[in-house]
């Protein structure tokens, strides 16, 4: 298993969901 579990996902999506904001962040997530 790798170093990144399901509660630091949801951290990072929340944190990405702040910075982004609501808006923008289907956009990025269509590019990765």
């Amino acid at each position: 298993m790798s170093g990144v579990g399901f509660f630091e996902l949801v951290i990072l999506f929340m944190i990405g969901l702040v910075v982004l904001g609501p808006q923008r962040l289907p956009k990025v997530a269509n590019q990765l």
